[in-house]
């Protein structure tokens, strides 16, 4: 792992939407799978040594105008994002959970697609600190994990996932973003592995 002085950690769509279970999209899996293996107790732990440590953290979530004319993708997965009529900015779905809601003065980036990066000034916040690792996690697995994993990679940075600190529709789409998928781009690793390191570089 880099030195810490390079590292930051990012929380991927840990919103209510996708992650709680009475989000609207709560019919995809994600949440219950969320709630099934623990994502949130352990993120929130993360954080907590995160900011122990002094890292950089940033929080990504996605959101849209209620009219949808600001999301692009014309592919089927966010068809049911607007007939639930679910990630609308201004609402609690779009609001983080309670146990990882930003600390004051976090930064919050707003993107209307899958991929970070993409809509976003991230890279220009990543840049400025000179980061050279992020540590990421979030739901889902196979979507936004895995699409900032690819595309961190793609920029030259190094990427950890914490994989206890992810969740999928399914156990099924999880595991196989985990074990097939992420550790083509990413290392794959343990939240409380993660700490053990932040503490011994202390």
């Amino acid at each position: 792992m880099i030195a810490t002085s390079r590292l930051a950690v990012l929380a991927l769509d840990l919103q209510n939407d996708i992650a709680h279970p009475d989000g609207k999209l709560s019919a995809s899996g994600s949440a219950a799978q969320a709630a099934e293996r623990g994502v949130l107790a352990r993120a929130a732990r993360v954080l907590e040594g995160g900011r122990a440590a002094g890292l950089p953290i940033g929080h990504v979530r996605v959101a849209f105008r209620p009219d949808y004319h600001d999301l692009h993708s014309r592919s089927p997965r966010f068809d049911g994002v607007r007939r639930a009529g679910a990630l609308q900015i201004g609402t609690w779905g779009t609001e983080f959970c309670d146990p990882v809601a930003p600390a004051e003065g976090e930064v919050v980036f707003t993107k209307q697609s899958v991929n970070p990066f993409l809509t976003t000034g991230l890279a220009n916040w990543l840049n400025r600190r000179n980061v050279e690792e992020i540590v990421l996690f979030g739901v889902a697995t196979n979507q936004v994990v895995e699409a900032t994993a690819r595309h961190g990679d793609d920029i030259g940075l190094s990427v950890t996932v914490l994989e206890d600190c992810c969740a999928a529709g399914s156990a099924e789409m999880h595991a196989f973003a985990a074990e097939r998928m992420l550790p083509i781009f990413a290392r794959v690793t343990g939240s409380q592995a993660f700490l053990d390191g932040l503490s011994g570089s202390a």
